[in-house]
């Protein structure tokens, strides 16, 4: 009679282990999908940061150049407004109508740097929000 029980007892421990053994099984199975797609989720966020530095650094040096064009026309503007002043009394009024379109054309090359640092900003400020998603 003991030895049966005690066989009862060994069976029962044996089909609890089995599904003890099984649900470990599951379980790190599933530990290590989440792990996959976490890895996964990681490795395209990070891409996607990559992805905005190149565009952040393609950005910062279209300003550069940008800054340095409007640079290089303020000094051509100048040169041109010197030597306009020369002959202002000869070229009065022409030379007026040229210094407004100067004019013009330096706040259009500004509004440009302004709208350029905008997008910039705004780079900057999805970066951030990307960076937080990921963090």
């Amino acid at each position: 009679q003991r030895e049966k029980e005690i066989g009862n007892e060994t069976t029962k421990l044996r089909e609890e282990l089995r599904k003890q053994k099984k649900s470990i099984g599951e379980y790190r199975s599933s530990k290590e999908d989440e792990i996959n797609q976490l890895r996964q989720k990681a490795q395209h966020a990070i891409r996607e940061k990559v992805e905005m530095e190149h565009e952040m650094d393609e950005l910062r040096y279209q300003l550069a150049q940008r800054e340095k064009e409007i640079g290089n026309e303020t000094t051509k503007l100048r040169e041109e407004l010197r030597k306009q002043k020369k002959s202002i009394g000869e070229y009065r009024s022409s030379k007026e109508d040229e210094i407004n379109q100067l004019r013009q054309k330096a706040q259009h090359a500004i509004r440009e740097k302004g709208e350029m640092e905008h997008e910039m900003d705004e780079l900057r400020y999805q970066l951030a929000q990307r960076e937080k998603e990921i963090g």
